[in-house]
């Protein structure tokens, strides 16, 4: 009976979803526990340059998602257009027109009216591009997500001169890393 009871709590679903934006279909996968029924906090999870998200799940070996069920919170892997994220540098591969802050802010917004996100609990974490691209996101709607993180990457020359965030909100509690 308790090897069943484990078993029911491990158990997620995982959907490949799309929606029209900016005159594009953006693709994402939604990973979390089953019967997730009440809004969660979600992790964005940005795959770096050259990849998608179905490899940034496979880089990681699937341990986000492993950590998303056993938690109670949903992963989203978006994909970045032509395996990229405008993160605002340019001259360099990431260079893209794409609408992708945009896009990030319509897919939160998305997974809040359907009842799947907290909208408090919204929080972007990316790899090399895709850390460039979170940075870039909290600059540009930095009320909008709870927390970021990157690995290997910075703030770009172009997002760090525009002023970065206009206010972080100050929190009364600390965020758990």
């Amino acid at each position: 009976m308790l090897a069943l009871a484990f078993l029911a709590a491990s158990w997620s679903f995982a959907a490949p979803l799309a929606f029209e934006h900016g005159g594009r279909s953006r693709s994402y996968l939604l990973v979390g526990p089953s019967g997730a029924s009440a809004p969660r906090p979600v992790v964005i999870a940005l795959h770096g340059g050259g990849g998608d998200g179905a490899k940034l799940r496979k880089h990681l070996d699937r341990r986000l998602d492993a950590l998303a069920s056993r938690e109670g919170f949903l992963v989203v892997y978006p994909d970045g257009v032509g395996k990229h994220w405008n993160d605002g540098r340019k001259g360099n591969d990431a260079d893209s027109e794409a609408d992708d802050i945009g896009f990030l802010e319509a897919l939160a917004e998305r997974l809040v009216k359907d009842g799947k996100a907290d909208p408090r609990r919204l929080y972007l974490v990316g790899i090399s591009n895709g850390g460039f691209m979170a940075h870039a996101a909290a600059c540009a709607s930095s009320g909008r997500w709870a927390a970021i993180g990157a690995v290997a990457a910075s703030l770009g020359e172009a997002v760090a001169a525009s002023g970065g965030p206009a206010e972080v909100p100050r929190r009364r509690r600390s965020l758990p890393l």
